[in-house]
């Protein structure tokens, strides 16, 4: 099946009921002007029933809270999902919880963290110790656990299916350490990379990165 995602459309073996989000009128996550979906975000959480949710709906409108800084709330919309999705499909849960690990990882919960990159590492079994076992999900896991290196990381994605992924993470981790001018330069970057080669994801991410932090220098 093809649906469409928070970056554009993809496969999915997903069960079908899972996108009924859409039929109900709430898919403005789904929206590529991610800044409103990012400010919508909030009102949606207030006003649905995350347990009526699908998983994927609760990916898109977590993403939507994680972009807005709503870290504890991307978390708690996240890690349920995650647990929902687990029941059905394992590569998909390993997605959410990957997400969920990065909303830990930026709002500094060290306990959410470990327990996301864990789950990384078990709905999808592979060896912590063993990098040639790692997809993409487990590397930025590693990543930003600090179980990889920076040129493990960009190196280990390079064999992945969706690397395009790895320098918007590694942009992510200047932005959390404050050095806001180098993590500007690294979503440019990622920018430049995924129109050179099409890749929609992260591209709307990594443009809306660069939108929030001109929007900080230009009130600095």
């Amino acid at each position: 099946m093809i649906v469409q995602g928070d970056f554009g459309p993809f496969e999915t073996t997903m069960p079908e009921r899972w996108h009924s989000w859409w039929a109900r009128g709430l898919s403005i996550i789904n929206t590529p002007d991610i800044g409103a979906a990012v400010a919508k975000a909030p009102e949606v959480l207030k006003r649905v029933d995350l347990t009526r949710l699908s998983p994927n709906e609760c990916l898109m409108l977590g993403h939507a809270l994680l972009l807005g800084g709503r870290l504890n709330d991307a978390w708690t919309v996240l890690a349920s999902a995650a647990e929902e999705a687990s029941k059905e499909n394992v590569s998909f849960a390993q997605w959410i919880w990957c997400s969920a690990a990065w909303a830990a990882w930026l709002a500094g919960d060290e306990a959410k963290l470990k327990q996301a990159t864990d789950e990384v590492f078990t709905v999808v079994e592979a060896d912590w110790s063993d990098k040639a076992t790692w997809n993409m999900r487990h590397w930025c896991a590693g990543w930003i656990s600090g179980e990889a290196t920076e040129q493990e990381f960009l190196a280990g994605c390079t064999r992945q299916p969706w690397n395009h992924g790895a320098p918007f993470f590694v942009a992510e981790r200047l932005l959390r350490d404050r050095k806001l001018d180098e993590a500007k330069a690294a979503y440019e970057r990622c920018v430049r990379q995924c129109e050179a080669v099409g890749d929609p994801w992260p591209l709307g991410w990594a443009k809306w990165r660069v939108k929030q932090l001109e929007a900080k220098q230009t009130r600095q």
